[in-house]
């Protein structure tokens, strides 16, 4: 993060060191060097600005947490971005359970909504949510503000349009448009190696904060899969809007007053407008 800050010009911006494990303690997840390089940057540590050995260290010794829950306190209506496992925004709720109301809106990029994920060994959940599913299940039922999702399928299945070139905003004349060039450049040549374009996920994540991007927005319930033998990680919903009642025998339609908050799927954005401010952002 303390790089990217840099090559956006803005390496004063405060970066504080977030959870090293699960909420669970699982082993740890490993990056797909074949993807995204071996330090997650592309493995191009020369490009510049170059790579400095204190990145991976937070500029503070606040523990990023306790930043969420402070932050909380000192700003009225802060909307949170989640682009990564959501274990730090677990751990705040933990630690103070007033902080399920005091967001505005959290923003997450994770999970799934068609049973489709981007995760070893079964590809049934989404890599954020099968990083740490206790976490993003203390988040989806437990925080009590609005809640829109980027699900997967939305970059995967709903992002790919022969029309937008996903590499133009790339090759821009300025040195940010140089640095997410060099820095994608492995997980652009693996989607070129299977026929497809590189499409927006952590950008289309920042732009569904803006409704205007968001071309469809689906009101759905659902539950991280906690146990499942292939399915752990996944978000499990409720399309029929049902359950069970307590002799089993039928299902009734949920009590409006006791059904569980559904959350906001952009399930369909923008992807043109999205496009555009790309290009506006890196074009200097």
């Amino acid at each position: 993060m303390k790089r990217v800050a840099r090559a956006n010009g803005r390496g004063d911006i405060p970066v504080y060191k977030g959870a090293t494990d699960s909420l669970a303690g699982r082993p740890p997840i490993v990056i797909d060097e074949a993807l995204f390089g071996v330090d997650g940057l592309g493995g191009v540590p020369d490009t510049e600005p170059k790579a400095n050995q204190s990145d991976a260290n937070g500029d503070h010794p606040e523990d990023a947490a306790d930043v969420i829950l402070r932050l909380t306190r000192e700003i009225p209506n802060l909307t949170i971005i989640c682009i990564g496992p959501l274990t730090n925004l677990a751990k705040a709720r933990q630690k103070d359970p007033e902080f399920a109301h005091r967001p505005a809106k959290l923003i997450i990029m994770g999970g799934n909504y068609l049973g489709m994920g981007n995760s070893l060994p079964f590809l049934t959940a989404e890599w954020n949510f099968h990083c740490d599913p206790e976490a993003a299940s203390i988040v989806l039922q437990q925080m009590q503000v609005p809640i829109r999702i980027l699900p997967w399928e939305a970059s995967f299945l709903r992002n790919q349009y022969p029309f937008i070139n996903y590499t133009t905003h790339l090759l821009r004349n300025t040195s940010l448009a140089s640095f997410l060039y060099n820095v994608t450049g492995t997980i652009r040549n693996y989607y070129a190696s299977i026929g497809q374009q590189y499409p927006y996920c952590d950008e289309a994540t920042i732009g569904i904060a803006f409704d205007e991007i968001v071309a469809r927005n689906v009101p759905l319930r659902a539950n991280v899969e906690l146990n499942g033998n292939f399915t752990r990680g996944q978000l499990a919903i409720d399309y029929a809007n049902t359950v069970w009642n307590d002799s089993l025998q039928s299902y009734v339609a949920y009590d409006p007053q006791e059904s569980p908050k559904p959350h906001e799927f952009a399930t369909l954005i923008d992807v043109k407008l999205l496009d555009d401010w790309m290009n506006l952002a890196t074009g200097g």
